[in-house]
């Protein structure tokens, strides 16, 4: 008996994070069920580039005598192509089974998906939790579904809070790095606007934004905030901790699988309704700010004699569990935390000074690890950065050091 063999139609193949989730889920459903799965990248219907118009044939290849059934990553199709053409193109494939996902092209079921619930309660998160006002936002493609509700959810939300939503305020990309890094030139360059924060409709676009942000010298949160949406791990790779919304991408690559085989063999279709988004809290937005305010204040009272302040350690490893949840003993943290405070409480700092300490922080924080907490080198690594950029942010309040230093050390610390 052959092997049932089932087509996937999509813009790149593993072109993203974004696509690789959804691609795995199909592909592993696939290999435990004993079906083949073949991948198009067919791209879009109406380019003008040789190469693209060499890909679009490649959707000649797909018939119901070569298939049992197709699987169309349909918000990924939206992003090079108009939804009619693509529609037109599908159309020709009946009566081959197919699932959506996102959008029915022409009558097919498709899974359903909501930015609702997770987008929502993020961006209520920067209005109400940290007060924001001045938004930009990087939206996805018109035509795509997904981008288009999201975009709705944004100005719904603002509108419902008082904030008005202008378009100048808004960009419209295509869910692409480079979209993320225009989108910050246009607001500083073009339209000269200063935003408190940056919502960006997937991640991909807010680490482009970063980048640019980066290479400008302004810095995530405190000069702006930034958020993204899909919660892809690509942040893994970069030292921004990204605030963003998780959508549950590799689960409705498996019910995409699912719902295919049910529909060639007669079989009742799993579920199509939406999974859940969640909102997940890192940096990016700003949360480590409310633990320095609650810092500087007690600053204020205690005249720079920190060793003796528990309220400021405990609102420092407050904000230090629940960006980073780590389970490193407050003992163990003390211990450092007054090695690098009383390091620089009396004097003027030196660049080398602080990496040299913060070298120790690290040192010690792998010690921490070393005696059964087990917390990953990167994370250790990112404890002691958040550490230093907490206390740079004191030296800078109480003079120690100047800003262009304080960039000078950042920049080192990179």
């Amino acid at each position: 008996m052959l092997r049932q063999r089932i087509a996937v139609v999509t813009d790149w193949p593993f072109s993203s994070v974004y696509h690789e989730g959804l691609e795995r889920g199909i592909d592993s459903y696939a290999c435990a069920q004993g079906f083949e799965v073949i991948h198009f990248a067919v791209g879009s219907f109406n380019s003008q580039k040789q190469f693209d118009r060499i890909r679009e044939r490649l959707f000649e290849l797909i018939s119901p005598q070569a298939f049992a059934g197709l699987i169309i990553l349909t918000p990924t199709m939206c992003n090079l192509c108009s939804r009619a053409r693509l529609a037109e193109e599908v159309a020709k494939l009946k009566p081959l089974p197919m699932i959506g996902l996102a959008d029915s092209l022409c009558g097919e079921p498709y899974l359903k998906t909501s930015s609702g619930p997770g987008f929502v309660s993020l961006l209520k998160h920067l209005i109400y939790d940290h007060g924001y006002r001045h938004f930009c936002y990087v939206s996805g493609p018109y035509g795509n579904r997904e981008a288009e509700e999201r975009l709705f959810l944004y100005r719904q939300t603002l509108a419902e809070a008082g904030i008005k939503s202008d378009p100048l305020n808004e960009y419209i990309g295509g869910f692409v790095f480079e979209d993320g890094r225009e989108a910050v030139r246009v607001f500083w360059d073009e339209r000269r606007l200063r935003p408190e924060v940056i919502v960006c409709a997937n991640d991909g676009m807010a680490l482009g934004a970063w980048q640019e942000l980066k290479e400008r010298r302004l810095n995530v949160p405190c000069d702006v905030a930034l958020t993204g949406f899909d919660e892809i791990r690509l942040s893994d790779y970069f030292s921004l901790q990204l605030t963003t919304v998780r959508q549950p991408i590799y689960e409705e690559g498996l019910i995409l699988a699912q719902a295919i085989q049910a529909l060639i063999t007669g079989n009742a279709l799993p579920s199509l309704e939406p999974l859940a988004t969640e909102v997940v809290i890192r940096h990016s937005c700003g949360c480590h700010k409310v633990v320095r305010k609650n810092f500087y204040s007690s600053l204020r009272r205690s005249g720079l004699q920190l060793k003796a302040s528990s309220e400021v350690f405990n609102a420092t490893l407050e904000g230090f569990g629940k960006a980073l949840s780590l389970s490193v003993p407050k003992a163990e943290l003390r211990k450092l935390w007054d090695r690098l405070v009383l390091q620089g409480a009396k004097e003027k700092i030196e660049q080398e000074v602080l990496l040299e300490v913060v070298a120790k922080i690290r040192e010690g924080l792998w010690d921490c690890s070393l005696k059964g907490i087990k917390p990953s080198l990167q994370e250790l690594n990112e404890l002691a950065e958040e550490m230093l950029e907490i206390l740079l942010d004191v030296y800078a309040q109480s003079d120690l050091i100047g800003r262009h230093e304080r960039t000078e050390i950042t920049e080192a610390m990179r």
